[in-house]
């Protein structure tokens, strides 16, 4: 697929197509003319999401990438963006929530949750959920807010296909403050239910 951008030479509009690789860039760069980029690119799209790349990421998946929450806002502002959208999983079974939980961008992970609650529970190809992808890669600030979002006993029996957990996730990653945070999160969680 492909979107214009308008270039105006002697007082008229010629149309020239931009390729896949221009909205990409567009979605990594955050420049002012990639707002414009992508909103045309949606609409000439007729908001299907398509594949970028050979992963099968969309461009909702290189926006939580880059973190570039202007874009993902203007969209959802607009109306342009969807739940189906959103939940459009890449060839690991991913969705874009999980990217943002791998790069650490909470504020693209607080506006996906806002568009659509039920996303927290995605699983990719794995079973891992976008809070476990959160803990394997040390990206505390973003396991801080899924964990405010969730139920805490749901939360700490989250298995894996292989039947890892969210504490497992931290010790693969080495994020050993994660890891000691994830247990204490855990112990004071599981107390405070027994007592009350």
């Amino acid at each position: 697929m492909a979107i214009f951008v308008h270039q105006h030479y002697f007082n008229y509009t010629v149309q020239k197509m931009v390729s896949l690789s221009d909205a990409y860039k567009a979605a990594s760069e955050k420049k002012p003319n990639s707002l414009e980029i992508l909103c045309n690119f949606w609409r000439e799209n007729e908001g299907t999401t398509p594949i970028v790349d050979q992963r099968g990421n969309t461009i909702l998946h290189f926006l939580a990438i880059h973190g570039n929450i202007a874009a993902i806002k203007m969209l959802d502002k607009n109306g342009s963006l969807t739940t189906e959208q959103l939940k459009k999983c890449n060839a690991n079974g991913e969705i874009a929530l999980h990217e943002a939980a791998r790069f650490g961008h909470k504020d693209v992970a607080e506006t996906m949750l806002e568009k659509e609650g039920d996303l927290i529970n995605a699983r990719n190809e794995l079973g891992e959920t976008p809070i476990y992808v959160a803990a394997a890669f040390g990206n505390r600030d973003v396991f801080d807010f899924f964990s405010k979002v969730s139920d805490d006993e749901w939360l700490m029996g989250l298995r894996t296909r292989d039947g890892c957990t969210v504490l497992h996730a931290a010790v693969k990653g080495e994020y050993y403050r994660m890891l000691i945070y994830v247990s204490i999160f855990s112990f004071f969680n599981f107390n405070s239910k027994s007592q009350g």
